[in-house]
C-alpha cells in the first residue's frame, strides 16, 4: 500500500488534477509514465552511447509507426492471398 504526501503545487497542476475523479491515480501515472522514459533515455544511452534526445525519441516513434504499419499491411495482404489461395482450391475462405 502507499503512503500519503502533501505537496505544493501550482495553480495550473492542481486545475488539470480537478479533471480527473482520482487525481492520485493521475499523478500515480504521470510519475509511472516519467519514470519509464528515464528508464528508456538511459536504457538508450547504454547502447548507443549518446543520450535521448526529443529529436531522437520522436524518431525512433516515427520508425516504430512505420514498422508497424508496414507489418499490417502485409498481415492484411497475407490474409488476402491466403483467402484467394482457399477459394481457388475450393475450401471456404
Amino acid at each position: 500500500m502507499g503512503e500519503t504526501k502533501s505537496f505544493y503545487l501550482a495553480d495550473d497542476v492542481v486545475a488539470y488534477l480537478k479533471t480527473h475523479e482520482n487525481a492520485s491515480a493521475e499523478v500515480n501515472r504521470l510519475v509511472r509514465r516519467k519514470i519509464a522514459q528515464d528508464a528508456e533515455a538511459e536504457a538508450y544511452q547504454r547502447h548507443h552511447g549518446v543520450p535521448l534526445t526529443d529529436d531522437r525519441r520522436r524518431r525512433a516513434r516515427l520508425w516504430a509507426r512505420e514498422q508497424l504499419d508496414a507489418a499490417a499491411q502485409r498481415a492484411e495482404h497475407g490474409s488476402a492471398e491466403r483467402d484467394e489461395l482457399r477459394r481457388r482450391m475450393g475450401w471456404a475462405a
